[in-house]
């Protein structure tokens, strides 16, 4: 509807242009000078105002251009205004003919088109606006000298013959100079409004058909004199649309548009220094994450490591110890010399197992396809072997002896510490630990069911979570039992597991303890 409605008075405005150019038109069949007159009191008037909407926004103006149009254009209009008093008919000049305004003409239509080149190749730029008034003034009262004093000024139009080569080539050379002004204001076309933008190219197309058509002429009363002043009628009421008009109806579009324009580019450049800001702080926040992680990780190896060394030396001690009794047993001493050593190995592994465990957490190295039910048997018989002062039995009720995993060499660490645990904290003289292992199909996903049951001293409700948590129960005793447990709850998680404990007998953690691990099972 608002479109429309724009279309409908855009049309009406064209129509009562054109009915005004025609009554313009009229007035030349009537009187040719009053035709002129009409035409250069137009642009004259349309020139000065210019001048004075320019001169009295210049301290509220960011946008130079027209600033320096508006000066221009005073002298611009005064030329113009000398060339009119000057026409052929006039009577003011005595003793000059049609060369006269032909001169006046040109030098105005010069200064117009190089003004306006400069004006926009200025555009961005600062300029003491009384030293360019100065310039101007100077320029004005050189090309007065040049045509009526000093006489210097090229001929432009000799009487019976018309118009000189020089007047002809100056056309157009303008006509160049105007069209590198429109290329030169479209490349800037994102320093006007819109409108004013549309405005200023037609005014200056008008401007080029005009000095088109003064190549032409041989008379100053010519048809095609007639038709460059109407296209000068064109273009000064488009420059009267795009800086008068507007400067009177609607002033802040165009003397505040830097000032728009500036206010939406710090808006971007805020937009863009807090996306910067909240990009630099997580960032930050993932750095610290980082650094923290690395931290906790570097906790983690230490107490994997003592934890595992106690381990080992408790071990070692336990096969000393058996040495120094069966003195009188070789076999005996032995059997305890090989865990002995089994232990010594143990302990160059666990180094090897830090370095793997920290390669899995860095992602350095992929998990594999890992048969379980076997190395469950291997860490069952270490554990025996271990713990010979002991009547320690396992016992393994499996669905399968053929079960597989993605993990890695750590998941013999996890039955350890388990199997380990369990023996450490029975005050039986005979620890009993049974081994369950099921499926158990959650979300079309299917698990391996680990269940490590032990008839110990069990362990209560309230520290069934805090257990796994790294450093609880430690202290200096080699039989620190919450230790072991975050590490196995660590490397579980890497295979995308969980652990987690129950009562062996449901409702009586004196009755021992029950430690599940549920793994995702492989083909």
């Amino acid at each position: 509807m608002v479109t429309e409605i724009r279309k409908i008075k855009n049309s009406i405005n064209i129509g009562i242009g054109l009915i005004a150019l025609f009554i313009i038109y009229l007035t030349s069949v009537y009187s040719y000078l009053l035709f002129h007159t009409i035409a250069e009191l137009f642009s004259i008037t349309i020139a000065f105002s210019i001048f004075i909407i320019g001169w009295n926004s210049r301290k509220y103006m960011d946008n130079s251009y027209f600033l320096f149009l508006g000066i221009a254009y005073l002298f611009i209009g005064l030329i113009d205004l000398i060339h009119t008093l000057g026409y052929t008919g006039m009577g003011v000049f005595l003793g000059y003919e049609t060369n006269l305004p032909a001169q006046l003409w040109i030098a105005a239509r010069y200064l117009e088109a190089i003004s306006l080149l400069v004006a926009i190749l200025l555009i961005n730029k600062k300029f003491g606006y009384k030293y360019l008034f100065l310039l101007y003034s100077i320029i004005f009262t050189l090309i007065i000298m040049a045509i009526f004093y000093w006489k210097i000024f090229p001929t432009c139009f000799i009487e019976g013959e018309g118009l000189t080569l020089f007047k002809i080539y100056s056309e157009y050379l303008i006509d160049l100079i105007l069209f590198i002004n429109i290329i030169l204001i479209i490349r800037s076309r994102i320093k006007f409004e819109k409108l004013i933008y549309y405005y200023i190219i037609i005014s200056i197309i008008s401007t080029i058909c005009a000095e088109m058509a003064f190549t032409l002429y041989i008379s100053a009363y010519g048809f095609s004199n007639l038709v460059g002043h109407l296209f000068k009628i064109i273009s000064f009421y488009y420059i009267y649309k795009a800086i008068i008009k507007t400067g009177l109806k609607d002033p802040y579009n165009l003397i505040f548009r830097d000032l728009k324009l500036r206010e939406a580019e710090l808006l971007r450049y805020h937009t863009q220094l807090e996306n910067l800001v909240e990009v630099r702080t997580i960032k930050l926040k993932k750095s610290e994450e980082k650094y923290r992680e690395a931290y906790n990780r570097a906790e983690f190896y230490k107490d994997l490591f003592a934890h595992d060394i106690n381990n080992i030396l408790q071990i070692v001690m336990s096969g000393m110890q058996a040495c120094q009794i069966e003195l009188d047993n070789p076999d005996e001493i032995k059997e305890n010399i090989k865990v002995i050593k089994a232990q010594v190995i143990r302990g160059a592994n666990l180094v090897s197992n830090i370095r793997k465990l920290s390669q899995l957490e860095e992602s350095e190295i992929p998990l594999n396809r890992t048969e379980i039910f076997n190395i469950l048997k291997h860490s069952i018989d270490y554990i025996r072997r271990t713990f010979q002062d002991k009547e320690v039995k396992i016992n393994i009720d499996s669905i399968s002896k053929k079960l597989y995993i993605r993990s890695n060499e750590l998941i013999r660490d996890v039955f350890e510490n388990i199997l380990i645990n369990a023996i450490k904290h029975n005050k039986s003289s005979n620890p009993e630990i049974n081994v369950r292992i099921s499926k158990e199909q959650i979300e079309s996903i299917s698990y391996l069911k680990m269940e490590f049951q032990d008839n110990g001293v069990g362990i209560k409700d309230t520290r069934k979570v805090k257990i796994f948590q790294r450093g609880y129960g430690k202290n200096n005793s080699v039989y620190g039992m919450g230790l072991g447990l975050s590490l196995v709850k660590k490397i579980i998680e890497n295979y995308n597991g969980e652990i987690w404990i129950e009562d062996r007998v449901t409702g009586d953690h004196s009755k021992g303890s029950n430690i599940v691990l549920l793994i995702p099972e492989v083909e």
